[in-house]
């Protein structure tokens, strides 16, 4: 395997196709984001020893399953995913 540059790959026909498709794509609902930053605020703050990446991670990780690699996981998670995540690290699910 090939490793490649990220220039390699921000140059690409694919990347600038993609990139084409999302810059025209809807915006996402805005609210989405207090929503989702207050959500891991107040679990955070009652788990002050945890660190962010593994907030993060672990929220994901409970919400897309554990098959999921840690990339995928956190990547193409969405923002109802972690709240949902966090929702079970808080419930002890």
């Amino acid at each position: 395997m090939v490793e490649r540059s990220i220039q390699d790959i921000l140059n690409s026909e694919r990347f600038k196709k993609e990139a084409a498709i999302l810059r025209n794509a809807p915006q996402r609902d805005i609210d989405r984001i207090d929503e989702t930053l207050n959500v891991i605020r107040q679990y955070w703050k009652s788990n002050p020893d945890m660190r962010l990446g593994q907030l993060i991670y672990n929220a994901a990780r409970l919400a897309t399953g554990p098959q999921t690699t840690i990339l995928n996981a956190i990547w193409n998670a969405e923002e109802e995913d972690l709240i949902r995540g966090i929702e079970k690290m808080r419930d002890g699910s």
